[in-house]
Protein backbone atom coordinates (compact mmCIF):
# COMPACT_ATOMS: atom_id res chain seq x y z
CA UNK A 1 0.00 0.00 0.00
CA UNK A 2 2.81 2.40 0.94
CA UNK A 3 4.67 1.57 -2.27
CA UNK A 4 1.49 2.21 -4.26
CA UNK A 5 0.96 5.59 -2.55
CA UNK A 6 4.59 6.55 -3.14
CA UNK A 7 4.19 5.64 -6.79
CA UNK A 8 1.14 7.89 -7.11
CA UNK A 9 2.95 10.70 -5.30
CA UNK A 10 5.98 10.42 -7.57
CA UNK A 11 3.75 10.41 -10.62
CA UNK A 12 1.92 13.50 -9.36
CA UNK A 13 5.20 15.37 -8.82
CA UNK A 14 6.33 14.31 -12.30
CA UNK A 15 3.27 15.82 -13.97
CA UNK A 16 3.07 19.03 -11.89
CA UNK A 17 5.44 21.02 -14.20
CA UNK A 18 3.34 20.11 -17.24
CA UNK A 19 0.06 20.96 -15.52
CA UNK A 20 1.43 24.31 -14.33
CA UNK A 21 2.73 25.19 -17.80
CA UNK A 22 -0.58 24.30 -19.40
CA UNK A 23 -2.47 26.40 -16.84
CA UNK A 24 -0.20 29.38 -17.59
CA UNK A 25 -0.85 28.96 -21.31
CA UNK A 26 -4.59 28.61 -20.81
CA UNK A 27 -4.73 31.62 -18.45
CA UNK A 28 -2.90 33.87 -20.94
CA UNK A 29 -5.14 32.76 -23.82
CA UNK A 30 -8.37 33.23 -21.86
CA UNK A 31 -7.37 36.69 -20.62
CA UNK A 32 -6.65 37.79 -24.18
CA UNK A 33 -9.88 36.14 -25.33
CA UNK A 34 -11.97 38.13 -22.85
CA UNK A 35 -10.36 41.41 -23.92
CA UNK A 36 -10.78 40.54 -27.61
CA UNK A 37 -14.41 39.50 -27.10
CA UNK A 38 -15.38 42.56 -25.05
CA UNK A 39 -13.85 44.99 -27.54
CA UNK A 40 -14.58 42.81 -30.61
CA UNK A 41 -11.03 43.14 -31.85
CA UNK A 42 -8.67 40.77 -33.65
CA UNK A 43 -5.51 42.62 -32.63
CA UNK A 44 -4.76 40.27 -29.72
CA UNK A 45 -5.68 36.96 -31.32
CA UNK A 46 -2.53 36.14 -33.27
CA UNK A 47 -0.20 38.40 -31.28
CA UNK A 48 -0.98 36.53 -28.06
CA UNK A 49 -0.22 33.27 -29.87
CA UNK A 50 3.41 34.19 -30.54
CA UNK A 51 3.74 36.01 -27.22
CA UNK A 52 2.61 33.02 -25.17
CA UNK A 53 5.51 30.91 -26.45
CA UNK A 54 7.93 33.60 -25.33
CA UNK A 55 6.40 34.00 -21.86
CA UNK A 56 6.26 30.25 -21.19
CA UNK A 57 9.86 29.57 -22.24
CA UNK A 58 11.20 32.55 -20.26
CA UNK A 59 9.29 31.24 -17.23
CA UNK A 60 10.88 27.78 -17.66
CA UNK A 61 14.27 29.37 -18.15
CA UNK A 62 14.03 31.41 -14.95
CA UNK A 63 12.62 28.62 -12.76
CA UNK A 64 15.23 25.97 -13.64
CA UNK A 65 18.99 25.80 -13.65
CA UNK A 66 19.72 26.26 -17.32
CA UNK A 67 22.30 24.56 -19.52
CA UNK A 68 23.61 25.26 -23.02
CA UNK A 69 20.86 23.06 -24.50
CA UNK A 70 18.26 25.14 -22.64
CA UNK A 71 19.82 28.32 -24.06
CA UNK A 72 19.67 26.95 -27.60
CA UNK A 73 16.05 25.82 -27.26
CA UNK A 74 14.89 28.96 -25.48
CA UNK A 75 16.65 31.11 -28.06
CA UNK A 76 14.86 29.39 -30.94
CA UNK A 77 11.42 29.56 -29.36
CA UNK A 78 11.81 33.19 -28.24
CA UNK A 79 13.19 34.31 -31.61
CA UNK A 80 10.38 32.55 -33.45
CA UNK A 81 7.71 33.87 -31.03
CA UNK A 82 8.91 37.48 -31.20
CA UNK A 83 9.28 37.38 -34.98
CA UNK A 84 5.81 35.93 -35.45
CA UNK A 85 4.19 38.26 -32.91
CA UNK A 86 5.70 41.41 -34.45
CA UNK A 87 4.75 40.34 -37.97
CA UNK A 88 1.17 39.45 -37.04
CA UNK A 89 0.78 42.70 -35.11
CA UNK A 90 1.87 44.74 -38.12
CA UNK A 91 -0.41 42.71 -40.39
CA UNK A 92 -3.53 43.12 -38.27
CA UNK A 93 -2.72 46.83 -37.87
CA UNK A 94 -3.01 47.15 -41.65
CA UNK A 95 -6.06 44.90 -42.00
CA UNK A 96 -7.90 46.02 -38.81
CA UNK A 97 -9.78 42.73 -38.79
CA UNK A 98 -9.10 39.09 -39.63
CA UNK A 99 -11.77 37.62 -41.90
CA UNK A 100 -11.15 34.17 -40.45
CA UNK A 101 -12.93 35.26 -37.27
CA UNK A 102 -15.97 36.90 -38.86
CA UNK A 103 -18.13 33.85 -38.12
CA UNK A 104 -16.99 33.46 -34.50
CA UNK A 105 -15.90 36.87 -33.19
CA UNK A 106 -19.35 37.76 -31.83
CA UNK A 107 -19.95 34.28 -30.36
CA UNK A 108 -18.63 33.88 -26.82
CA UNK A 109 -18.50 30.07 -27.04
CA UNK A 110 -17.08 29.78 -30.57
CA UNK A 111 -14.44 32.43 -29.97
CA UNK A 112 -13.65 30.94 -26.56
CA UNK A 113 -13.39 27.41 -28.00
CA UNK A 114 -10.90 28.70 -30.56
CA UNK A 115 -8.79 30.14 -27.74
CA UNK A 116 -8.85 26.87 -25.81
CA UNK A 117 -7.78 24.99 -28.95
CA UNK A 118 -4.99 27.53 -29.43
CA UNK A 119 -3.84 26.93 -25.84
CA UNK A 120 -3.80 23.16 -26.43
CA UNK A 121 -1.83 23.66 -29.65
CA UNK A 122 0.79 25.81 -27.92
CA UNK A 123 1.20 23.18 -25.19
CA UNK A 124 1.56 20.35 -27.73
CA UNK A 125 4.16 22.26 -29.72
CA UNK A 126 6.15 23.09 -26.60
CA UNK A 127 5.88 19.57 -25.11
CA UNK A 128 9.41 18.36 -26.01
CA UNK A 129 10.87 21.75 -25.01
CA UNK A 130 9.14 21.58 -21.61
CA UNK A 131 10.51 18.07 -21.03
CA UNK A 132 14.10 19.04 -21.81
CA UNK A 133 14.06 22.38 -19.97
CA UNK A 134 12.60 20.70 -16.87
CA UNK A 135 15.64 18.45 -16.46
CA UNK A 136 19.39 18.93 -16.24
CA UNK A 137 21.07 18.32 -19.61
CA UNK A 138 24.85 18.62 -19.64
CA UNK A 139 25.98 16.83 -22.79
CA UNK A 140 25.69 18.35 -26.23
CA UNK A 141 26.81 17.11 -29.65
CA UNK A 142 27.39 18.38 -33.18
CA UNK A 143 24.11 16.64 -34.06
CA UNK A 144 22.24 19.07 -31.78
CA UNK A 145 23.94 22.10 -33.32
CA UNK A 146 23.09 20.83 -36.81
CA UNK A 147 19.36 20.60 -36.15
CA UNK A 148 19.40 23.82 -34.18
CA UNK A 149 20.77 25.45 -37.35
CA UNK A 150 18.01 23.77 -39.40
CA UNK A 151 15.37 25.26 -37.09
CA UNK A 152 17.06 28.63 -37.44
CA UNK A 153 16.91 28.16 -41.21
CA UNK A 154 13.15 27.54 -40.87
CA UNK A 155 12.74 30.84 -39.01
CA UNK A 156 14.72 32.61 -41.73
CA UNK A 157 12.65 31.06 -44.55
CA UNK A 158 9.38 31.99 -42.82
CA UNK A 159 10.60 35.53 -42.13
CA UNK A 160 11.84 36.00 -45.69
CA UNK A 161 8.61 34.64 -47.21
CA UNK A 162 6.45 36.92 -45.04
CA UNK A 163 8.65 39.93 -45.79
CA UNK A 164 8.63 39.29 -49.53
CA UNK A 165 4.86 38.92 -49.60
CA UNK A 166 4.40 42.08 -47.50
CA UNK A 167 6.60 44.16 -49.83
CA UNK A 168 4.91 42.76 -52.94
CA UNK A 169 1.35 43.32 -51.70
CA UNK A 170 2.26 46.82 -50.57
CA UNK A 171 3.40 47.65 -54.12
CA UNK A 172 0.69 45.63 -55.92
CA UNK A 173 -2.33 45.27 -53.60
CA UNK A 174 -4.56 43.53 -56.16
CA UNK A 175 -2.00 41.03 -57.43
CA UNK A 176 -1.01 37.71 -55.92
CA UNK A 177 2.58 37.33 -54.79
CA UNK A 178 4.49 35.12 -57.24
CA UNK A 179 8.07 36.38 -56.94
CA UNK A 180 11.19 35.27 -55.02
CA UNK A 181 10.34 32.32 -52.77
CA UNK A 182 6.71 32.54 -53.90
CA UNK A 183 7.80 31.80 -57.48
CA UNK A 184 9.03 28.39 -56.28
CA UNK A 185 6.34 27.36 -53.79
CA UNK A 186 2.73 28.27 -53.00
CA UNK A 187 3.22 28.22 -49.21
CA UNK A 188 6.93 28.78 -48.41
CA UNK A 189 6.10 30.41 -45.06
CA UNK A 190 4.34 27.24 -43.91
CA UNK A 191 7.35 25.18 -44.96
CA UNK A 192 9.54 27.40 -42.76
CA UNK A 193 7.17 26.98 -39.79
CA UNK A 194 7.17 23.19 -40.12
CA UNK A 195 10.97 23.15 -40.40
CA UNK A 196 11.26 25.11 -37.14
CA UNK A 197 9.31 22.56 -35.11
CA UNK A 198 10.77 19.45 -36.74
CA UNK A 199 14.22 20.87 -36.02
CA UNK A 200 13.35 21.64 -32.39
CA UNK A 201 11.99 18.14 -31.90
CA UNK A 202 15.16 16.53 -33.26
CA UNK A 203 17.28 18.79 -31.03
CA UNK A 204 15.28 17.50 -28.04
CA UNK A 205 15.37 13.83 -29.10
CA UNK A 206 18.71 12.79 -27.51
CA UNK A 207 17.45 13.90 -24.09
CA UNK A 208 13.99 12.33 -24.13
CA UNK A 209 14.73 8.57 -23.95
CA UNK A 210 11.57 6.55 -24.71
CA UNK A 211 9.44 9.71 -24.62
CA UNK A 212 10.94 10.92 -27.90
CA UNK A 213 8.32 9.04 -29.88
CA UNK A 214 5.53 10.49 -27.76
CA UNK A 215 6.79 14.04 -28.30
CA UNK A 216 6.81 13.58 -32.08
CA UNK A 217 3.22 14.75 -31.71
CA UNK A 218 4.65 18.29 -31.59
CA UNK A 219 5.95 18.55 -35.20
CA UNK A 220 3.19 16.24 -36.46
CA UNK A 221 0.60 18.55 -34.91
CA UNK A 222 1.84 21.73 -36.63
CA UNK A 223 2.15 19.80 -39.91
CA UNK A 224 -1.43 18.56 -39.55
CA UNK A 225 -2.78 22.02 -38.67
CA UNK A 226 -1.09 23.74 -41.60
CA UNK A 227 -1.86 21.04 -44.16
CA UNK A 228 -5.36 20.01 -43.07
CA UNK A 229 -6.95 22.54 -40.69
CA UNK A 230 -6.01 26.20 -40.30
CA UNK A 231 -3.38 26.78 -42.96
CA UNK A 232 -3.73 25.66 -46.56
CA UNK A 233 -7.41 24.55 -46.30
CA UNK A 234 -8.38 28.13 -45.36
CA UNK A 235 -6.06 29.98 -47.73
CA UNK A 236 -6.28 27.88 -50.91
CA UNK A 237 -10.06 28.35 -51.48
CA UNK A 238 -9.70 32.13 -51.02
CA UNK A 239 -6.98 32.19 -53.67
CA UNK A 240 -9.16 30.17 -56.03
CA UNK A 241 -12.08 32.52 -55.48
CA UNK A 242 -9.98 35.61 -56.07
CA UNK A 243 -7.61 34.49 -58.84
CA UNK A 244 -9.10 31.25 -60.19
CA UNK A 245 -10.15 32.78 -63.51
CA UNK A 246 -6.65 34.11 -64.18
CA UNK A 247 -4.67 31.81 -66.56
CA UNK A 248 -1.40 33.03 -65.05
CA UNK A 249 -2.59 31.91 -61.62
CA UNK A 250 -3.34 28.42 -62.93
CA UNK A 251 0.07 28.30 -64.63
CA UNK A 252 1.73 29.42 -61.36
CA UNK A 253 0.00 26.60 -59.49
CA UNK A 254 1.21 24.04 -62.00
CA UNK A 255 4.87 25.12 -62.01
CA UNK A 256 5.27 25.57 -58.25
CA UNK A 257 5.54 23.10 -55.40
CA UNK A 258 3.14 23.12 -52.50
CA UNK A 259 5.66 23.86 -49.75
CA UNK A 260 9.38 23.59 -50.46
CA UNK A 261 10.81 26.65 -52.28
CA UNK A 262 13.53 24.55 -53.96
Amino acid sequence: MIIWLNSIQNMAWYYIPFISVFLIILFLQLICFLIAYIFQTDKLTDVSYGGTFVIVVINLFIKNEWTLVDVLLAGLVILRGLRLGIYLLSRIHRMWRDKRFDTMRSSFFKFGAFRVLQAVSIFILLFPVILVMSKQVDQISIFVYLWWAISLLGIWIETLADRQKYQFKKAYPKRRCDVWLWSKARHPNYFGEMLVWWGIWVVCMPYLAWRRWLTILSPLWITFLLLKVSGIPLLAPKREEKYGADPEFQAWKKRTKLLMPL
